[in-house]
């Protein structure tokens, strides 16, 4: 399994970087290099996006490895096509962003949205009765001093274009690659554009991948500007960064001998860029040792082959932008028990014109970075929809929770656990305004469930009804969550899980059915 992720995370790396920098050189008087820096220049536009997962099951017998893979692939097994269909997008500025669409898995479609704001990412998916929420901030939020995030957005785009200006002269053609004329209809209207038509077969890579590491090996010059202009664009920002971290410990502090080291080294552009322009050059000439190892890498050679290839087809309007792009991409590893071919097919319109994104509302969000996000999602879930009703088909509406044996206390023939690790095992929340000198509250994250466990009482209390149990909780030392322990199956049971031993395993095993 971990050789067949390890092959797949190759063939996403490659082929996705050579997807979105193939074709740079001059082609039928059109300068690639510039078509492709010019996309950099658009802020706002309107658009839609389809792209599709397909698998094309092999009829020849197959080995247990291939068959391996394709389990791997999950609900493409019996569901041999899925399409992410976003028919409205729309981009106010590189910050900001919405867009509708289907997720579509066989027959059913499942409308969703989505909003990108500085701050936030919002998504909303028909089925789940809450959105689900990303904090982009989120990152930097631990820090103990504020931090400009226009400055970081500001740093992170100049490291991007100094990136581009560096990388895209130094990208080379395939062999086939050819324009010509064609017409489309672009927004409701027919379009005349000029189409650049490229094929990559997985056997060009390797020499697509030397031709690249040379290149950008022997353009000593692109790579000394690429670090100055990076060196511009960061700096600002990290020695502000390093100010403010200063300024939390006073202005009458005594100077940092290191702090004042590390200043005087990074003040120093031509020794900062010299030191990244030795390391970086001599990891291309290492990398370029090594790349002829990869031909005799099998791994490599059942994937990069003929039958695994990759075409795009680009659309120029009048100004050179491109305004459609198709990309399919077909994966055949060797003796694989079939193959999986990506497409995505995009279009623009409205380029850097007025363009006002739909921001979704985050009221009771479900934070994704939340350690319980998991399980406030599958409360969050409408089992009766059709999203509720696929999943279960699938057998994901249940959850399954495994105790490792040395987290379990065993006394008098009951299993006990800590209050704090049952509840991030079973995504509880602990009444912290509860007294643990005299009982342990949880409450599921609906707050439709409430347990109380008295100390040194064999009574469980669920939603104000008290219950006899063969053994409650107690405290070993101080009142604490870590120290305070409750019997697994009673607390398990009031919140509806099944409560088993797994003799295979040797683990308590709980198992709860979302309906």
């Amino acid at each position: 399994m971990i050789r067949a992720r390890k092959v797949f995370a190759l063939i996403a790396f490659v082929m996705s970087f050579m997807l979105v920098f193939t074709a740079c050189d001059p082609v039928s008087g059109v300068n690639l290099n510039q078509v492709m820096k010019a996309s950099l220049e658009q802020t706002s536009y309107e658009g839609r996006l389809l792209m599709g997962i397909e698998w094309q099951p092999s009829e020849l017998e197959i080995s247990d490895t291939a068959q391996k893979f394709a389990t791997e692939l999950g609900l493409l097994a019996v569901m041999p096509k899925l399409e992410l269909d976003l028919y409205e997008v729309r981009q106010q500025d590189l910050q900001t962003a919405s867009m509708k669409g289907d997720l579509k898995l066989g027959d059913l479609a499942l409308p969703i949205a989505m909003s990108v704001s500085p701050s936030l990412i919002v998504i909303e998916i028909e089925g789940i009765e809450r959105p689900l929420v990303m904090d982009v901030h989120k990152p930097y939020n631990d820090l103990f001093f504020e931090l400009d995030y226009e400055q970081i957005n500001e740093a992170s785009l100049g490291l991007t274009l100094a990136a581009y200006e560096y990388l895209i002269p130094n990208l080379p053609n395939p062999k086939k690659i050819d324009i010509s004329s064609a017409s489309i209809e672009l927004n409701g209207k027919q379009e005349q554009v000029r189409k650049i038509h490229a094929e990559i077969p997985g056997s060009e890579v390797h020499g697509l991948l030397e031709q690249l590491l040379s290149s950008l090996a022997e353009d000593e010059e692109g790579l000394k500007e690429f670090l100055s202009e990076a060196y511009d664009a960061l700096m600002p920002f990290i020695l502000d960064v390093i100010e403010e971290a200063g300024a939390q410990y006073g202005s009458d502090r005594e100077p940092d001998p290191i702090e004042e080291l590390v200043l005087a080294y990074l003040n120093n552009k031509t020794l900062v860029t010299e030191f990244l322009y030795t390391t970086i050059t001599q990891g291309y000439n290492i990398a370029l040792n090594r790349l002829p190892v990869l031909t005799e890498d099998e791994d490599w050679n059942n994937v990069f082959h003929d039958d695994t290839y990759m075409t795009v087809d680009l659309y120029l309007n009048r100004n050179m932008n491109i305004v459609q792009s198709d990309v399919e991409l077909l994966l055949a590893p060797a003796n694989a028990a079939g193959s999986l071919r990506i497409t995505t097919s995009t279009q623009i319109w409205n380029i850097n014109a007025d363009v006002e994104a739909e921001q979704l509302g985050s009221t009771n969000g479900i934070m994704l970075d939340n350690p319980l996000a998991g399980e406030e999602i599958l409360q969050a879930i409408d089992w009766q929809s059709p999203l509720g009703q696929l999943l279960s088909a699938f057998g994901l509406n249940q959850k399954t929770v495994l105790l490792p044996a040395d987290q379990v206390h065993a006394e008098n023939g009951v299993s006990f656990m800590t209050a704090y690790q049952i509840s991030r095992e079973l995504g509880l929340v602990l009444d912290q305004s509860a007294d643990l000198e005299t009982s342990v509250v949880f409450t599921d994250l609906s707050s439709e469930i409430r347990v109380e466990l008295p100390l040194n009482q064999n009574i469980i209390i669920i939603n104000g009804t008290a219950k006899e149990i063969p053994s409650g909780a107690f405290q070993h030392g101080v009142p604490s969550s870590f120290y305070t322990y409750v019997p697994i199956r009673a607390v398990a049971e009031a919140f509806g899980y099944e409560v088993a031993w797994n003799p295979n395993l040797q683990m308590i095993e709980l198992t709860k059915l979302y309906r």
